[in-house]
């Protein structure tokens, strides 16, 4: 007897029994019973990378950064927000739930950032069902490593923006460093416990090989499990759409060239959207 697939709206097809079969088998891919919860920490970041989303949210566009200069907080209560955002988490009813410190440049504010992971740490019933991820230029690991090594050490999950190897990166992150951000994460790796995802903010014009390029680095020298790209669209306008995506599918075509080949060799590359698709 096959078995149909209708749960999903978009979904509208027939797996047989020897495949359901082999699906039910298959275990240790159970999606997580959690909330995640994004903490920002700061709107503040020294950098003018292009496609700024603190300067796109902000109504900026395409001026960036440059001109998105926000003031500091003067009425924060800390102790009220981590009260609220146990509330949430109790109200959520999920087993788990993932703080995510955001930002501006999140680990400008270690302090801060420490602060709610102490705090929420201490409140009733949901201390051992935390997990702590940050989304960061990995331009200030350091600060969190020297003076926080008990947070940099718990982190769950950090989210590292580079956008390929030095040239690329250094012109799409103005005023970053991919050889300090190499340095840093050197040595933060001789702390963590958790997990690095080499995170690639894809524009028009730049290549996908050479993001994908500046993850093998890392994870040569395990200093990161997983890679993920996204689309910035440049305002919703690409130039050369024809031209953009021929080169996207060359360079992507190569990369899977690659995810094919360590498989062969029994290994694993934790390319984030190839694997939910294969999964």
């Amino acid at each position: 007897m096959s078995v149909d697939l209708l749960q999903h709206g978009d979904v509208d097809m027939t797996l047989e029994p020897e495949t359901c079969t082999k699906i039910l088998d298959i275990s240790g891919y159970e999606e997580a019973d959690d909330v995640m919860i994004h903490f920002t920490v700061t709107e503040a970041c020294p950098f003018r990378c292009r496609g700024c989303i603190n300067a796109l949210t902000a109504g900026m566009g395409g001026q960036g950064r440059s001109v998105f200069a926000p003031n500091t907080r003067e009425a924060e209560n800390l102790e009220r927000d981590v009260k609220g955002t146990a509330d949430l988490i109790r109200r959520s009813k999920k087993k788990e739930a993932v703080i995510v410190y955001y930002g501006g440049e999140p680990m400008l504010r270690p302090g801060k950032m420490n602060q709610v992971y102490e705090q929420l740490g201490r409140e009733p019933g949901i201390n051992s069902a935390v997990k702590y991820m940050v989304i960061t230029s990995g331009q200030f690991l350091d600060q969190a490593v020297k003076h926080y090594p008990s947070l940099a050490s718990n982190l769950w999950l950090t989210a590292v923006s580079i956008d390929g190897t030095k040239a690329q990166h250094d012109a799409m992150r103005q005023g970053t460093s991919l050889a300090e951000i190499r340095r840093q994460l050197a040595d933060f790796n001789k702390v963590r416990r958790g997990d690095v995802l080499i995170w690639s903010t894809l524009r028009p014009g730049m290549s996908l090989l050479d993001c994908y390029r500046s993850f093998e680095y890392f994870r040569t020298r395990n200093e990161a499990e997983h890679f993920f790209w996204h689309c910035d669209e440049n305002d919703g306008l690409i130039p050369d759409l024809a031209g953009y995506l021929t080169n996207y599918r060359q360079e992507f075509e190569q990369i899977m060239g690659y995810y094919v080949d360590y498989l062969a060799r029994g290994e694993f590359l934790s390319l984030i959207h190839v694997n939910e698709l294969i999964i």
